[in-house]
C-alpha cells in the first residue's frame, strides 16, 4: 500500500512526476537543462499572468531560501504584515540583513484589517517593500492579496509575496495583483518534489538589482542573468527540475481553477469527515479560510502521538509541529496527487485508531 501524506507539503506525487525524477544523466550546463528552465519558467509565469512581465529564476533552496534571495537584495524599509509563524519568518530574515523594518502585527486567525495596513503606508512613506505571506499554513488562514497589492502599488511600495502555499490553491495573478516579486516551491501545489525553489519577479525589478545583493549564492540578479548568459551560475539540482517541469506541464493540463476546485472539493470531504468523527475545528471566518489546510483541536482522550503513529503502521502520514500539538491542535492539509478515495482512507484510518485508543 502507497504512503498517503496528509501533510501541507511535501506532497504526493503522481507515477509520472516520480518517473522524471529518474531522468538519465546530464551535466547541469547541458543546453537541455538551460531549455528545461526556460520552458518551465515561461510555462508557470503565463499561468500566473505574468507572460511578458515577469521572469522565473530557480534556486537549490528551501522556499525561505527562495524568500531570503528577494530579501537580501532589498535596499529600503520593509512593512511586513505580520500574522503567523511564516511571516515571523520572514521579518526574523529582514532583521538579519539589518533592512530598517515595520512589523505589523496582527491577529492570527481574524481577517487582515486593510484600515490598519493603509495606515502604516500612509504614515510612513520611508517604506518601499511590503512583505506579506499570502497562506499561512501553520493557521489555515488567507491574506486577501488582490487587496493589499491594490495597497502596497497606491504608496508606490513592492509587493513580495510568500507564495509557498497559496499559488495553486488560491487565485493569485501576478499582475492584477501588483507583485513584484513572488517565492513559490514544488512540493506543494505544484505537486513535485522539495529541494528546489522559484523566484517569480517582475522583469524591470530584476534589471535594477544588479550589485544590489547581500548574499553571494542568494544573488537574484546574478542568477537570472547567468541563465540568460546560457546557464545557472551554480550547480542546479538537474533531477528534481525535471520532475518539476513534469508537474507543471500536468498542472497546465488539468488548468489552474480545475486544481483549486479539487483541492477544494477534497477539503471539504476532509472537514465534513473529521466533523462525524467528532473532531472540532478551530473556528476560522469563511473569507480568509484555506481550500488546503484545516486545524483541529486535539481530542483530550487521545494524544497527538497515538494518532500519528497508529495512523504511520497505516501507511498515512501527518505532521504537527510540536509547538502547536502543545497548544492541543492538530494541522491536517489535503493536497497533492490524491483523489476523494484518499480522504476517505485517511478518515478510516482516523476512525480506526480513535477506537483502538478508547477501546483497546
Amino acid at each position: 500500500m502507497s504512503t498517503l501524506l496528509m501533510t501541507p507539503g511535501p506532497t504526493n506525487v503522481s507515477p509520472e512526476v516520480r518517473e522524471a525524477l529518474l531522468t538519465g544523466d546530464l551535466y547541469h550546463r547541458d543546453s537541455e537543462v538551460t531549455a528545461l528552465l526556460e520552458r518551465f519558467g515561461d510555462r508557470l509565469t503565463g499561468l500566473l499572468n505574468g507572460a511578458g512581465t515577469h521572469q522565473c529564476v530557480s534556486f537549490v533552496a528551501s522556499g525561505t531560501g527562495a524568500n531570503e534571495a528577494v530579501i537580501s537584495a532589498i535596499h529600503g524599509k520593509v512593512l511586513v504584515i505580520d500574522n503567523g509563524r511564516y511571516s515571523a519568518r520572514m521579518a526574523e530574515v529582514v532583521a538579519h540583513y539589518g533592512i530598517p523594518l515595520t512589523r505589523l502585527s496582527l491577529p492570527p486567525l481574524e481577517p487582515v484589517d486593510l484600515d490598519r495596513v493603509e495606515a502604516a503606508l500612509r504614515g510612513d512613506r520611508a517604506v518601499t517593500h511590503v512583505l506579506m505571506v499570502h497562506h499561512e499554513t501553520a493557521t489555515g488562514v488567507v491574506l486577501p492579496l488582490h487587496e493589499i497589492g491594490a495597497l502596497a502599488a497606491r504608496y508606490g511600495a513592492r509587493l513580495v509575496v510568500d507564495g509557498i502555499s497559496s499559488i495553486g490553491a488560491c487565485a493569485f495573478d501576478l499582475a492584477a495583483d501588483h507583485v513584484a516579486f513572488a517565492s513559490l516551491t514544488p512540493n506543494k501545489c505544484l505537486e513535485s518534489y522539495p529541494g528546489v525553489s522559484f523566484v517569480l519577479a517582475r522583469t524591470s525589478e530584476l534589471q535594477a538589482l544588479r550589485g544590489r545583493s547581500r548574499s553571494f549564492y542568494f544573488d537574484l540578479h546574478e542568477q537570472w542573468a547567468s541563465l540568460r548568459r546560457g546557464s545557472t551560475p551554480y550547480t542546479t539540482a538537474v533531477q528534481l527540475l525535471f520532475a518539476a517541469d513534469c508537474a507543471l506541464a500536468r498542472w497546465v493540463r488539468e488548468g489552474y481553477e480545475a486544481r483549486r476546485a479539487r483541492y477544494a472539493a477534497l477539503s471539504a470531504r476532509l472537514r465534513a469527515g473529521m466533523e462525524e468523527l467528532e473532531f472540532v475545528a478551530v473556528p476560522i471566518s469563511d473569507e480568509i479560510r484555506s481550500s488546503i489546510v484545516s486545524v483541529y483541536h486535539l481530542p483530550a482522550d487521545v494524544s497527538y502521538n497515538r494518532l500519528h503513529d497508529g495512523l504511520l503502521t497505516r501507511g498515512i502520514r501527518i505532521y504537527t509541529d510540536p509547538a502547536t500539538v502543545a497548544e492541543g491542535r492538530l494541522i491536517l492539509a489535503a493536497l497533492g496527487s490524491i483523489g476523494p478515495g484518499d480522504v476517505d482512507r485517511f478518515l478510516g484510518g482516523v476512525r480506526e485508531v480513535l477506537a483502538e485508543a478508547r477501546h483497546g
